[in-house]
């Protein structure tokens, strides 16, 4: 899947945001989509992409993710392109 697709999926910019704020757990995503299907699914593209990667959180129940290196580059330019719709110039 190239970029263009994966970024037309949805929630995934929405996914990315999240993550640039703070790592998260899996069912964080919940508000996005209340499948959890549907969260499943995109995580596995995000992953197979290369933009976030699992970890390890002691003490903690769920699946935590983070941006990778890659990820945290889109979420930079993702932000840029939110800010220029949101300024509407």
């Amino acid at each position: 899947m190239n970029g263009v697709e994966l970024l037309s999926e949805r929630h995934i910019v929405g996914m990315i945001v999240m993550l640039a704020e703070s790592d998260r757990r899996e069912s964080d995503f919940l508000v996005l989509s209340n499948s959890y299907y549907i969260i499943r699914d995109k995580v596995t593209l995000l992953m197979d992409a290369g933009i976030i990667e699992p970890f390890e959180v002691e003490r903690s129940r769920g699946r935590w993710y983070r941006l990778t290196p890659k990820g945290i580059e889109t979420a930079k330019h993702l932000r840029i392109c939110c800010d220029l719709i949101d300024d509407g110039n």
